[in-house]
């Protein structure tokens, strides 16, 4: 109940902790903390996304760009140029029937300002005519808001020419729907330019606060009339929408949605593979054409038939370049071109609105809170966050090849606020229960053991209320060690002992196992806990068989310097035992207790009796899968247990490929054939062969035993009940 009680305190400090990050992230969010940050990830996925988008077709731009300025500084002069050319282009494109000619430059002054002129000048005349004739013109206004001055004050929220009004505002859209400030100023084309044209769009773009462009409205707003930005100024004619709505995310053209951010911007959807015409080379095709050449044109006016053709300026001098989501020094000209391909395209970009942002901090925050403290391994604590950061990343990569917008950087701060807080957390917490393992087993496990546990769950914690587990034990005890120490100087016997016990103990915990405790000479450790594994018998065999390679090398040292050399019996049983913190407040253990670690003592003391240093029982026996060569030694009922068991000695590797191993297989066989016809009362033919085997092992005492039971059986035959199994009188 207690550790349940934990887990759910855990659990809800997690959730506790998560929600208080989520607050704090959508209070930082809500107040764009971070929208310099996510403006950032927004260029980055429109880089990669929009790398290989295409424009729609029927969207051309001529471009004004260096090499024309170039050009036409030998031709005509420099910047600005003679109107008249500009009324060229005009009969140039509608001569090759192109569907719309859009300026995306400003006529907001006469050509020539001079008082001594009536009316206009010819060469605005030129203008204003070629864009009555071809009918098909929109030419640009600015609507502004300039802050007050003395030089100004008198210009701002000067009325709209009433003509303006009357022709180009948007009629047929509620105005109470939108909730943008008006302009204070504006610079209209000149009266006779506006009078003649298809229709006026305003070209005010405002950059975001990084100084990037990446949005509009797309409307402008003076006094209590609207006005459509220039590309929309198009859109309205080509669409004609009888009804313009606002309705929660989207503006409504009729039934056609076009989706709005909040603040009531239109986020562009920029193209980067437009493929401009260069206006040199159409003004080149013109004067080509008004001296009567037709053949070879640079640019044939059949490339603008039924095009949308805007006019716009690369060229440094004429300052219309500017910093947008796709790149640096893009031309304004593609702002607008991109934003009419949108429309025609229906290649909408879609900003989740903000109560979705808000419900994936929260979410996120929580299940990342949540996993982290309820995750049992240290490693996967710290691989979660980032897999889920990847995985966000992803999904919002992939929704923005949907034209889906999620935003990146609050979600990333939240996990990674998350994951930090409750690190912090755990730290103070499971930190101290961590160090509560340490203490607990530190003197009974290996150091690599130690820190995979404390790396891990604190599930290892339940045995202080106590676990039944499945467990190989190992008693190892020194052969008469009572009389070699009353031989021996006390420091040289606890110098030798501690020696023993530390060669030993080293040999236990480079195999995983743990040490029980010491009784005297003798060590009692175990396998399978704290760390669970499947192969504990096999761990445990292979440390029995090591240990006793490590006592012939102590031997050989204790003798050089003049010590007895040690005698061990090793006894290892595989079964259920208790597993649990023992003792009492002032002092616990972490031990095992039950009958399993009873028999396996029993079975250390028969290694005297069998002339072995390593016995193994039938359970043990049955989890090593033929991996080490086992030679059977008696069916017993020891003392103190009704149940009998099949013991057996364990002389080596059966990996192993040598001649000792060789003829060590041919023992074990031999030995289970001399042991089966002692089972079937063939005692005869079992002495025969159990002679046999002591000629190949010295000092066979498993075979003295049975050569010395078969002649007594020989003598006096068992009683019919006979089972074969040998009761223990001693321990």
């Amino acid at each position: 109940m207690r550790l349940f009680n934990f887990k759910k305190k855990k659990v809800l400090w997690g959730l506790v902790i998560s929600i208080i990050v989520a607050l704090a992230i959508d209070m930082l969010y809500v107040y764009g903390t971070f929208d310099a940050l996510e403006l950032m990830t927004f260029d980055m996925r429109s880089k990669a996304v929009r790398e290989d988008m295409l424009p729609h077709p029927d969207v051309e731009i001529i471009m004004i760009d260096d090499d024309s300025i170039q050009w036409m500084d030998s031709q005509v002069g420099r910047w600005p140029w003679p109107r008249d050319l500009w009324g060229d282009l005009i009969d140039y494109l509608s001569m090759g029937g192109a569907r719309a000619v859009i300026f995306d430059v400003t006529f907001g002054q006469h050509e020539i300002d001079d008082p001594e002129i009536e009316g206009l000048g010819e060469s605005d005349q030129i203008l204003v005519q070629s864009t009555h004739d071809a009918g098909i013109v929109y030419h640009a206004a600015n609507i502004f808001t300039d802050l007050e001055d003395e030089s100004n004050k008198d210009e701002l929220n000067k009325p709209l020419p009433e003509d303006f009004v009357n022709k180009f505002s948007v009629k047929n859209i509620k105005k109470g729907d939108f909730l943008t400030v008006p302009g204070n100023n504006y610079e209209l084309p000149i009266g006779e330019l506006y009078k003649v044209s298809k229709n006026v769009g305003v070209v005010s773009f405002k950059s975001d606060e990084d100084g990037v462009y990446r949005r509009t409205p797309l409307f402008s707003h003076y006094a209590d009339h609207s006005f459509p930005v220039l590309s929309m100024a198009y859109i309205l004619d080509a669409l004609a929408p009888i009804n313009i709505t606002k309705k929660e995310d989207s503006i409504f053209l009729d039934n056609l949605a076009v989706p709005i951010r909040e603040d009531e911007t239109y986020l562009i959807n920029m193209y980067k593979n437009f493929k401009p015409f260069s206006i040199g080379g159409v003004f080149n095709s013109i004067l080509q054409l008004q001296d009567g050449e037709i053949e070879n044109l640079k640019v044939s006016p059949e490339e603008f038939k039924n095009k949308i053709v805007l006019i716009g300026a690369s060229a440094i001098g004429v300052e219309d370049l500017k910093h947008t989501s796709i790149g640096t020094d893009v031309p304004g000209v593609m702002l607008h071109a991109s934003l009419i391909s949108n429309v025609l395209q229906k290649d909408f970009l879609r900003v989740i609105p903000k109560t979705w942002k808000r419900i994936i901090i929260y979410g996120l925050c929580i299940l990342c809170g949540f996993l982290i403290i309820i995750l049992a391994s240290i490693y996967l604590q710290l691989l979660f966050p980032i897999v889920m950061g990847v995985a966000y990343a992803f999904a919002a990569y992939t929704l923005f090849e949907r034209n889906i917008v999620i935003d990146l950087v609050p979600p990333f701060l939240s996990i990674f606020a998350v994951w930090l807080t409750s690190f912090v957390y755990l730290y103070f917490t499971e930190g101290r229960a961590r160090k509560k393992v340490r203490t607990m087993l530190g003197q009974y496990v290996s150091p690599a053991v130690l820190t995979e546990l404390v790396g891990s769950s604190g599930d290892y914690l339940k045995a202080e209320v106590g676990l039944t587990e499945k467990l190989t034990i190992l008693f190892s005890d020194i052969r008469g060690f009572t009389s070699i120490s009353e031989k021996m100087e006390a420091k040289d016997v606890v110098e030798l002992l501690n020696k023993y016990l530390s060669s030993m103990v080293d040999v236990i915990f480079h195999n995983q196992g743990t040490l029980d405790k010491f009784i005297g000479d003798a060590i009692m450790a175990f396998w399978g806990a704290p760390i669970r594994v499947s192969d504990h018998g096999k761990m445990a065999v292979k440390a029995a068989l090591e240990m006793t390679k490590a006592l012939e090398q102590l031997n050989a040292d204790f003798v050089a310097q003049g010590h007895p050399p040690f005698k061990t019996g090793i006894g290892l049983h595989t079964g259920e035992v208790i597993l649990g913190n023992i003792g009492s407040e002032k002092k616990l253990d972490y031990t095992i207790i039950g009958d399993n670690v009873n028999l396996t003592s029993r079975l250390e003391g028969l290694t005297k009796e069998y002339g072995v240093s390593l016995l193994i029982s039938e359970e043990t026996y049955k989890e090593l899968d033929g991996e080490f060569i086992c030679r059977i030694a008696d069916h017993v009922k020891v003392k103190g247990k009704n149940e009998a068991i099949r013991i057996y000695s364990v002389i080596g590797m059966a990996g192993e490929s040598t001649e000792e191993s060789e003829l060590n297989r041919k023992i074990c066989r031999y030995s289970e054939a001399a042991f089966n016809k002692y089972l079937n009362r063939q005692f005869e033919e079992a002495m025969e062969m159990n002679i046999k085997l002591k000629k190949f092992i010295k000092d066979d005492c498993i075979s003295e035993i049975f050569i010395k039971r078969c002649r007594e059986y020989i003598q006096t035959p068992p009683p019919e009940e006979w089972d074969g199994i040998f009761t223990m009188k001693t321990k």
